[in-house]
Protein backbone atom coordinates (compact mmCIF):
# COMPACT_ATOMS: atom_id res chain seq x y z
CA UNK A 1 0.00 0.00 0.00
CA UNK A 2 1.14 3.39 -0.93
CA UNK A 3 1.91 5.97 1.92
CA UNK A 4 0.26 8.91 1.92
CA UNK A 5 0.03 12.09 4.45
CA UNK A 6 -3.81 11.97 5.73
CA UNK A 7 -4.04 15.56 5.47
CA UNK A 8 -3.84 15.13 1.01
CA UNK A 9 -6.75 12.53 1.26
CA UNK A 10 -9.96 13.56 0.47
CA UNK A 11 -13.19 12.41 2.64
CA UNK A 12 -13.94 9.83 0.30
CA UNK A 13 -10.87 8.64 -0.17
CA UNK A 14 -10.15 8.60 3.42
CA UNK A 15 -13.40 6.20 3.82
CA UNK A 16 -12.23 3.96 0.66
CA UNK A 17 -9.17 3.38 2.54
CA UNK A 18 -10.70 2.50 6.08
CA UNK A 19 -13.50 0.44 4.77
CA UNK A 20 -10.34 -1.55 2.36
CA UNK A 21 -8.22 -2.09 5.55
CA UNK A 22 -11.01 -3.51 8.03
CA UNK A 23 -11.94 -5.69 5.28
CA UNK A 24 -8.59 -7.15 4.89
CA UNK A 25 -8.13 -7.21 8.68
CA UNK A 26 -11.67 -9.32 8.73
CA UNK A 27 -10.66 -12.11 6.34
CA UNK A 28 -7.49 -12.57 7.70
CA UNK A 29 -8.91 -13.41 11.03
CA UNK A 30 -10.58 -16.75 12.21
CA UNK A 31 -12.53 -14.69 14.53
CA UNK A 32 -16.04 -17.09 14.33
CA UNK A 33 -13.43 -20.26 15.39
CA UNK A 34 -11.13 -18.15 17.57
CA UNK A 35 -10.49 -20.27 21.01
CA UNK A 36 -7.61 -19.18 23.35
CA UNK A 37 -4.99 -21.98 24.05
CA UNK A 38 -5.68 -21.24 27.66
CA UNK A 39 -8.73 -22.03 28.03
CA UNK A 40 -9.21 -24.24 30.21
CA UNK A 41 -13.18 -24.88 30.17
CA UNK A 42 -14.96 -24.52 26.91
CA UNK A 43 -18.74 -24.22 26.16
CA UNK A 44 -21.00 -25.95 23.27
CA UNK A 45 -19.90 -23.19 20.70
CA UNK A 46 -16.08 -23.28 20.84
CA UNK A 47 -16.28 -27.31 21.28
CA UNK A 48 -18.21 -27.30 17.96
CA UNK A 49 -15.90 -24.63 16.59
CA UNK A 50 -12.72 -27.15 18.10
CA UNK A 51 -14.02 -30.47 16.87
CA UNK A 52 -15.63 -28.76 13.11
CA UNK A 53 -19.09 -30.19 13.65
CA UNK A 54 -22.05 -28.12 14.64
CA UNK A 55 -23.80 -27.61 17.93
CA UNK A 56 -25.96 -30.52 16.85
CA UNK A 57 -23.87 -32.83 16.57
CA UNK A 58 -22.68 -32.04 19.65
CA UNK A 59 -25.67 -31.85 21.51
CA UNK A 60 -26.49 -35.48 20.10
CA UNK A 61 -22.51 -36.92 21.02
CA UNK A 62 -23.46 -35.49 25.13
CA UNK A 63 -27.05 -37.38 25.03
CA UNK A 64 -25.72 -40.31 24.16
CA UNK A 65 -22.37 -39.74 26.31
CA UNK A 66 -20.19 -39.69 23.89
CA UNK A 67 -18.48 -36.69 24.52
CA UNK A 68 -17.08 -35.91 28.10
CA UNK A 69 -18.79 -32.91 29.33
CA UNK A 70 -20.18 -31.18 33.00
CA UNK A 71 -23.80 -29.73 33.03
CA UNK A 72 -24.72 -27.25 35.68
CA UNK A 73 -27.93 -24.75 35.57
CA UNK A 74 -28.86 -26.54 32.32
CA UNK A 75 -25.64 -25.31 30.71
CA UNK A 76 -23.06 -27.95 29.23
CA UNK A 77 -19.15 -27.25 29.56
CA UNK A 78 -16.33 -29.35 28.23
CA UNK A 79 -12.98 -29.22 29.85
CA UNK A 80 -10.04 -28.87 26.84
CA UNK A 81 -8.00 -31.51 27.88
CA UNK A 82 -10.76 -34.06 27.58
CA UNK A 83 -11.94 -32.34 24.59
CA UNK A 84 -8.24 -32.76 23.25
CA UNK A 85 -8.01 -36.61 24.44
CA UNK A 86 -11.10 -37.65 22.55
CA UNK A 87 -9.98 -36.03 19.15
CA UNK A 88 -6.48 -37.64 19.69
CA UNK A 89 -8.41 -41.08 20.68
CA UNK A 90 -9.57 -41.58 16.78
CA UNK A 91 -5.85 -41.57 15.86
CA UNK A 92 -5.07 -44.33 13.50
CA UNK A 93 -1.51 -46.11 13.61
CA UNK A 94 0.47 -46.02 10.85
CA UNK A 95 1.98 -49.27 9.65
CA UNK A 96 5.19 -48.64 11.69
CA UNK A 97 3.67 -48.44 14.61
CA UNK A 98 0.80 -50.73 13.97
CA UNK A 99 3.74 -53.66 13.18
CA UNK A 100 5.50 -52.21 16.44
CA UNK A 101 2.57 -52.26 18.73
CA UNK A 102 2.17 -56.41 17.39
CA UNK A 103 5.90 -57.19 17.77
CA UNK A 104 5.59 -55.69 21.09
CA UNK A 105 2.19 -58.08 21.92
CA UNK A 106 3.92 -61.29 20.30
CA UNK A 107 7.35 -60.41 22.76
CA UNK A 108 4.87 -60.56 26.01
CA UNK A 109 2.98 -63.74 25.10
Amino acid sequence: MKQQILTSLTTDELRKLINESVLNALQEAPIGNYIPEDREIMDVNEVAAFLKVSKHTIYRMTHKRELPHYKKGGKLYFKREEIEAYRDSGKQLTQEEFEAQARKKLRKN
